[in-house]
């Protein structure tokens, strides 16, 4: 059964913009309570969370550079994809 949620069912400034999920929990004043979701569990989330900070890395004139896991050192989701190419010059 899909159920409609509006952004009044939220609780003042939740959920956070880092892709946290809403569980079917109450809160004081009425809303619902946001946790994050590492794990699988039964919560949809407001909005896709943009978690990956892939893009372009390097170029002909790039001599060092890093790139981390997302998010890191925080945990991060399960099953996440992301994709980085790095260019560099042989």
């Amino acid at each position: 059964m899909a159920r409609s949620f509006y952004s009044l069912m939220w609780t003042k400034n939740e959920p956070s913009v880092n892709g946290d999920c809403v569980t079917y929990k109450g809160v004081n004043p009425v809303g619902q309570q946001v946790t994050q979701c590492y794990q699988l569990q039964p919560a949809f989330c407001k909005q896709t969370p943009a978690l990956c900070n892939s893009g372009v890395l390097g170029g002909p004139y790039t001599w060092s550079g890093t790139f981390q896991s997302p998010g890191y050192p925080v945990q991060y989701y399960n099953n996440l994809n992301c994709n980085y190419l790095i260019n560099c010059k042989f």
